[in-house]
């Protein structure tokens, strides 16, 4: 089974992907479970996704608007199970932990 780890990292998506998944790990702090932490990588890779797929859809690509919006729900609905605590930025997402915009 691939995960986060096993992307390669010379292409954007990856990247973008290692990315969100630090983000998110590291807002878990030192004590993060093997659990959580997959968790994590599942919804970056989501996130990295749904990005990829609504900037596919804006460039002019056939991309179906229904896939953007499913994907974007599936990606949001993964980093909000994760159950994070509030960043310190008045409630405020960081943008690139939502998609869409902030929250």
């Amino acid at each position: 089974m691939l995960t986060v780890a096993h992307l390669d990292g010379r292409y954007r998506g990856a990247k973008r992907a290692k990315r969100i998944a630090a983000e998110l790990i590291a807002a878990f702090g030192p004590s993060i479970t093997p659990i959580q932490r997959q968790a994590a990588e599942r919804a970056a890779m989501f996130c990295a996704l749904a990005e990829d797929l609504a900037a596919r859809r804006l460039r002019g690509e056939s991309v179906s608007l229904d896939e953007v919006i499913r994907l974007e729900g599936v990606a949001r609905r993964a980093v909000a199970r994760l159950d994070l605590p509030e960043p310190e930025r008045n409630g405020v997402l960081p943008s690139s932990l939502v998609v869409g915009g902030a929250k």
